[in-house]
């Protein structure tokens, strides 16, 4: 399944990255950051710019768990807020 960017922005990091497979940590300006990871592979790289939809990665075929964390102003934020209304 494809993993798509949920905002537009820089991309601050996109690699492997400890136990979490591929990550992908997006700068959506305001000080937010979102971290997407748990992919088995990666469609965007560090420094680049994405809009929101735009496919960064893939989930593996099966057992995907895509981890999905919100921060703003460098700490853990509760990503309700962030995507409602989104779709």
């Amino acid at each position: 399944a494809r993993v798509v960017a949920p905002c537009a922005g820089r991309v601050a990091f996109a690699g492997p990255f400890r136990s979490y497979g591929h990550l992908v940590i997006i700068d959506c300006g305001g000080g937010v950051h979102l971290v997407l990871a748990r992919m088995e592979r990666l469609d965007t790289a560090t420094g680049e710019r994405v809009l929101a939809g735009e496919p960064v990665g893939a989930m593996p075929a099966e057992q995907a768990q895509l981890y999905v964390e919100l921060r703003r102003n460098g700490q853990p934020a509760d990503p309700r807020g962030f995507f409602a209304g989104r779709g």
